[in-house]
């Protein structure tokens, strides 16, 4: 990603293209080495979105590789081809991520439904069932406690 970062940069100040092109280089280019910094910053501390991001990012050179294909047809396919390897890696870490936190959330979701919590009476409560608290009849719930009746 490091080289990422430089070969955006290059891109921004080397004076190679057509006016009209190098402006959308240049842009493309500035928020491809910001969104590379925060790809880098994601990948090191393990963020969801990292990935996701460096994609975007490999995209965007792909972008810069197409442009320059109208001035140097090589350097251009070049620059496209390698930025799509990236891409392509990108978007198969993102979907081992997808698949990875899917099955995390059927592995939790299967466990949260046979486990069993300990309730003050020492018996066991599945989460979902109600507590004895709340299985009291509609009488006794009806009934609101008075200043009297907890005097006595």
């Amino acid at each position: 990603m490091g080289l990422g970062v430089a070969t955006f940069g290059s891109f921004v100040w080397v004076d190679l293209l057509c006016p009209e092109h190098r402006l959308w280089v240049q842009v493309i280019g500035t928020s491809a080495m910001f969104g590379a910094v925060g790809a880098i910053v994601g990948l090191l501390r393990r963020w969801a979105i990292a990935p996701a991001l460096t994609l975007a990012v490999a995209m965007a050179g792909v972008v810069i590789g197409l442009v320059d294909v109208a001035h140097a047809p090589g350097r251009g396919r070049l620059i496209a081809g390698a930025f799509v390897l990236i891409a392509v890696a990108a978007a198969w870490i993102s979907g081992r991520q997808v698949v990875g936190s899917r099955w995390a959330r059927r592995i939790n979701k299967g466990l949260m439904a046979t486990m069993v919590l300990p309730d003050d009476l020492g018996a066991g409560v599945r989460p979902g069932d109600r507590p004895a608290s709340e299985a009291e009849s509609s009488a006794d719930r009806d009934e609101a406690p008075t200043l009297t009746s907890d005097l006595s």
